[in-house]
């Protein structure tokens, strides 16, 4: 019983004690001896640490050009590169079908016409009630509609193109039965300028906004093109769960690079607020975006013991310089174990080596 409330009474004084035991040294019966490490200030940083993503190149304008009714091909007038104006027939389909379509709904126009006559005559001598004349009419009407859309159905069984661009690729020949809507040509434009299109994650996507600057490098072209956010879109895509970013370029790119070309887009937010940077070495445990660090337990001589105390951080970016951390670190006048941090645990005992370094990021 004496040897238990000994054994309470030396716990009790050793955490009743300050921190700090410059000097005197423990026996190995009492405690271990303290880990010597390596402890110094976190520098600081504004900055706002660079969003790296892939991104693909394309014209601001670029569209499938397809055929509004099926039918078989009858031409195709252009190939992937060829130069096109505005207006120019690229391609069309037989005619046979839609001008019989098209004699068919005037066929039932001017017999629409005629039963208005007719009904419009005997409801003057009041042998047929008023109905009569009033569905006439209404024939008229649908079949004169029926035209029109025969009339349009005709009108673009051509495909023109929308404007000055280029062909990027061709995907029918002449004789293939084209259903409607497929895709026949992909036209571009150069008109409206050049583009690149990254995905971000959520982390990356609210620390940019629109009218931040970004430099895209593509492999195999020596130097980076200038762009700058000019869209983001309003929602994260259900699949991937990254919201699309449209970067334009400020000039047209190189002739060597080509639309769905890929390139590596930096992208540069604005400085944001005061931030942490960590050295890798002070890290341990880490977890995702989640690790842990170890702080001095205050103010220490050089040479002196101290405790040390474990604090969770959330890291923002892995970069040349270090760990950016978001959160977890407030007082910048903490002093942060950087070398012999993995053989720690919270509360434990180090001595502080005055001749060493201190780590440098």
């Amino acid at each position: 019983m004496k040897s238990f409330l000994l054994l309470i009474s030396l716990a009790t004084a050793s955490l009743s004690s300050p921190s700090c035991q410059p000097g005197k040294p423990a026996t190995q019966a009492t405690q271990a001896p303290p880990i010597a490490v390596q402890a110094g200030p976190v520098p600081w940083v504004t900055a706002a640490t660079p969003v790296v993503a892939p991104g693909l190149l394309a014209r601001t304008l670029e569209a499938d050009l397809s055929f509004k009714t099926g039918g078989v091909i009858a031409e195709i007038a252009v190939r992937a590169g060829d130069e096109v104006k505005a207006g120019q027939v690229l391609g069309s389909l037989r005619m046979e079908e839609l001008d019989a379509a098209l004699t068919g709904a005037e066929s039932m126009l001017n017999k629409a016409k005629r039963d208005l006559e007719r009904a419009a005559s005997l409801v003057a001598r009041n042998a047929e009630p008023l109905e009569k004349r009033q569905n006439a009419e209404s024939g008229v009407e649908q079949a004169e509609a029926a035209v029109r859309a025969a009339r349009f159905n005709r009108q673009t069984a051509d495909l023109i193109a929308p404007a000055a661009g280029k062909i990027l690729a061709r995907h029918a020949e002449p004789g293939e039965i084209a259903a409607p809507g497929r895709m026949i040509l992909r036209f571009a434009s150069d008109a409206e300028g050049w583009l690149v299109r990254v995905g971000l994650a959520q982390r990356d996507v609210v620390r940019i906004r629109v009218g931040d600057p970004a430099d895209i490098a593509f492999p195999g072209i020596s130097g980076a093109l200038s762009a700058k956010v000019a869209r983001m879109a309003g929602e994260a895509d259900p699949a991937s769960r990254t919201t699309l970013v449209e970067l334009r370029l400020d000039k047209e790119p190189p002739s060597e690079l080509r639309s769905g070309m890929v390139g590596r887009a930096l992208l540069q937010p604005q400085n944001g607020a005061p931030r942490a940077v960590l050295p890798l070495s002070a890290l341990v445990e880490g977890d995702g975006q989640i690790a842990h660090v170890f702080q001095l337990d205050g103010p220490c001589p050089d040479g002196g013991v101290t405790l040390v105390r474990r604090i969770e951080v959330e890291i923002e970016e892995i970069t040349t310089a270090g760990a950016v951390v978001r959160s977890g670190l407030t007082d910048r006048s903490l002093s942060i174990v950087t070398t012999g941090a993995e053989l720690l645990t919270d509360g434990a005992r180090v001595l502080v080596n005055p001749a060493w370094p201190l780590a440098s990021n």
